[in-house]
Parts: C-alpha cells; sequence; structure tokens
C-alpha cells in the first residue's frame, strides 16, 4: 500500500477531487488531451504563475521548413548567463506553449535564466520523429541565433518533464553523435525513456496521476503500431551513453517511470556522465505541479536551480 506524501495529497484532491473520474480509454488520445487543457488551465488558476518575466513569441523553421513557434521568457534585467531549451510534457499527443506558460514563467522567475519554450508538433498528426526532430530544430537555431536576441549561445541547458525530458533526453543524444551545438547540462524531469514500461502495478496505478493506461495510449500515438527501436524514441534503447552532458534527473517514488528512470541513471553513471539523481519518497508523476508549495516540491525547484546555477556558471568559466 503506497502513502502519498499528504501535502502533495491535498494538492491532488484539490485539482482532481475526491472520486476520481473513470479513465477514457486506452488508446483514447482525442480525450486525454481535451481533459489536459482543461486541467491546466484549472491548474494555472489554483496557482497562478510569477508575472515579473518578459514574454516574446518568435517564429523559426523546422527541420522540413514548417514554421515553428518558440516562447522567450526572460526576467528583466538580469544578466544572461546561459539559456534553458524547455521541452513541454504530454505525452508526445498533449500539451502546448499555453498549458505550460506558466511552468516556464516559473523557471525564468525561479533560476533568472531565459527560457525558451518549444512548441514542437504532437502525435499522433506527427508521430516520430517529427517532435524530437522538432526539438533538436529548436537547439540548432538557438545556438546560432541566440546572441541576436541577447542570450548566450555557448550555454545551453536542454530540459524538460515527463514526456519532454524523453525529448531532451533525445536531443542531447542527437546533438552528441552529430556533433551539433553543445550542451552545458540536461534536465531531465520524471522522464519518458522507454516505451517497454507496460506491466501494470495496481496498487501503484492507484496513486498514478499518470497511468499504465495514459503510457500504452501515449506509446502508440507516438510510435504507430510497428516496432521502433531507436534511441532517439526511447533514449533508455541507446546502446552508449558516453559523451552526454552533466544531467539531473529526479523521479517521485510513486511514478510509474521510477524504474526506467533508475535504469538510465545507473546507465549513465557506467558511462561516466556525471549525475545528479533524486527519487522523491511519496509522490507521484508531476507531483510539483498540483502541489507547488508542499514542502518536498520546494526541495525539488531548489535542487534544479542549483542544477541549473552549477552547469551554467561552469560552462562561463570554461571548466
Amino acid at each position: 500500500m503506497h502513502v502519498v506524501d499528504p501535502e502533495v495529497a491535498a494538492g491532488l484532491e484539490d485539482i482532481f477531487g475526491t472520486e476520481a473520474a473513470p479513465p477514457p480509454p486506452i488508446g483514447d488520445w482525442r480525450t486525454r488531451r481535451d481533459n489536459n487543457r482543461v486541467l491546466f488551465e484549472g491548474l494555472w488558476q489554483r496557482h497562478e504563475p510569477p508575472q515579473d518575466v518578459d514574454v516574446r513569441d518568435i517564429r523559426i523553421p523546422a527541420q522540413d521548413g514548417t514554421p515553428l513557434s518558440v516562447r522567450l521568457y526572460r526576467t528583466p534585467g538580469t544578466d544572461s548567463r546561459g539559456v534553458l531549451l524547455y521541452l513541454h510534457g504530454g505525452g508526445m499527443f498533449m500539451g502546448s506553449l499555453e498549458t505550460h506558460d506558466g511552468v516556464c514563467r516559473t523557471y525564468a522567475s525561479v533560476t533568472g535564466l531565459p527560457v525558451m519554450a518549444v512548441d514542437y508538433r504532437l502525435a499522433p498528426e506527427y508521430p516520430f520523429p517529427a517532435p524530437v526532430d522538432d526539438c533538436y530544430a529548436a537547439l540548432i537555431w538557438l545556438a546560432s541565433s541566440a546572441a541576436e536576441h541577447g542570450l548566450d549561445p555557448s550555454n545551453i541547458v536542454v530540459a524538460g518533464e515527463s514526456a519532454g525530458g524523453g525529448l531532451a533526453a533525445a536531443v542531447a543524444l542527437k546533438a552528441r553523435d552529430e556533433q551539433g551545438p553543445a550542451i552545458a547540462g540536461q534536465m531531465l524531469v520524471c522522464p519518458m525513456l522507454d516505451d517497454r514500461t507496460v506491466t501494470a502495478d495496481a496498487d501503484l496505478d492507484a496513486v498514478a496521476v499518470w497511468s499504465y493506461g495514459d503510457h500504452v495510449t501515449a506509446w502508440g500515438a507516438y510510435l504507430g503500431p510497428d516496432p521502433v527501436e531507436s534511441a532517439y524514441a526511447t533514449p533508455l534503447r541507446a546502446t552508449d551513453l558516453s559523451g552526454l552532458p552533466p544531467t539531473y534527473l529526479e523521479v517521485g517514488e510513486l511514478d510509474i517511470f521510477r524504474i526506467e528512470d533508475l535504469a538510465y541513471t545507473r546507465r549513465l553513471l557506467d558511462a561516466g556522465v556525471p549525475v545528479e539523481f533524486h527519487l522523491h519518497p511519496g509522490v507521484p508523476h508531476a507531483f510539483d505541479l498540483f502541489a507547488p508549495h508542499a514542502q518536498v516540491s520546494q526541495r525539488a525547484m531548489a535542487d534544479r536551480r542549483r542544477f541549473l546555477a552549477r552547469v551554467t556558471e561552469s560552462g562561463r568559466d570554461g571548466k
């Protein structure tokens, strides 16, 4: 029997109520996408994000030439020592610049770093490799054009949570393999890394914000009916993790991604990659979104902020 952190449990009850609605059938991505949009609208009404942030929308070319939207966040008067390339969560088939606007405002306000969020195209309309290609195109653009926008192109950290964490891991792998732009660090928050996490744990699913049904639906939308064994689709399939940038990885004890995230952490360490890893007790997926004022959420944000400060300062100093 899993016990949820009391402060996080209160936050979840405030958002979802005491009686959860029955989940959509496995494979029903449309209902999940609609529910996700409504969820985030209610979330930001309860937890207003920081307003001390300047926001600018920019259009950049995707790899295939399609115009791609990115959104730049920064606090006025800060000395840019780097930039956070942020990739939103949502199982690769949900989420947008709007749903995660509050997340990006928070990072910009709390860390003092400029944040560039990517409105990558979503599955199943645009399955793999479109989302990861869009995110990589944003990295390429940022490295070549950041200086024009007052950003430091030599000190980029790629980051994301959930599906965005998986995309961030894929972007780091692709940049290494293609000798692309240098990345100062990767910040992977409860990353979605492996399509083989399919054996349901009923006890864990009972407290999961992201369920096994959601997981199967997401990978089906992203990869389609045929097996895809690319490391850029599912980073845990990568055979070589050497040469990746310093990594921050965190996951909740009650998150269905905990095993794959532990496995990825171990393989990063075995490959000689510097890793800071946190397993937060008694919390499910995306706990900090639903209970941002909980002590565990405050600790998690402090850890992320410290990691970002360390890798950006190290990059600027040439260490």
